[in-house]
C-alpha cells in the first residue's frame, strides 16, 4: 500500500523480487501505464523490475496498491498488478499495470526502489501485508 509516496528525482519507482539468491534484476515482463485527463498516456515496460507508474518525477505523489500473487509454485512465477492515483496534479491522473516474473527459489524479500538506483524516497508511507 502506498500513501503519498514521492521520490527525490525523476526515476520510475519499481518493485524487485528476491528468491534464493540476490535480488532479481532482469527478466520481468509486462508494463505499467499512466494516463491523465488530457488524455496523455505514458507506458513503461518492465525489464529490471515491476514499475509502479508509467512516468515519474520529483513532484509525483502516488497513492494506491500493488499485489504480488504466486501464479505457479513449481517454478516460482509471480504475477504483479498495480493501481495508483496521483495527488500532485489538479487534473485526474493515475496508473495501472501488470506483469510476471519467475524467480530462483521461493520468494524471500521484495525491494521497492528506483530504476536508476540512486534516487531516494522523500515523502509518504509504504505498508506491506502478506499471507
Amino acid at each position: 500500500m502506498l500513501v503519498g509516496v514521492s521520490s527525490s528525482g525523476t526515476s520510475i519507482m519499481m518493485v524487485q523480487l528476491r528468491g534464493s539468491g540476490a535480488f532479481e534484476t532482469s527478466g520481468y515482463s509486462g508494463s505499467t501505464m499512466s494516463i491523465n485527463t488530457t488524455p496523455t498516456a505514458n507506458i513503461s515496460s518492465h525489464s529490471t523490475g515491476f514499475h509502479l507508474q508509467g512516468i515519474n518525477g520529483a513532484t509525483l505523489v502516488i497513492h494506491g496498491t500493488f499485489t504480488l500473487t504466486l501464479e505457479d509454485a513449481s517454478d516460482n512465477t509471480w504475477a504483479f498488478s498495480v493501481c495508483c492515483g496521483r495527488s500532485d496534479v489538479s487534473t485526474a491522473s493515475g496508473g495501472f499495470g501488470g506483469g510476471t516474473k519467475a524467480i530462483t527459489g521461493a520468494l524471500t524479500q521484495i525491494r521497492i526502489t528506483m530504476v536508476n538506483g540512486t534516487d531516494t524516497f522523500d515523502a509518504g508511507a509504504i505498508n506491506l501485508r502478506y499471507s
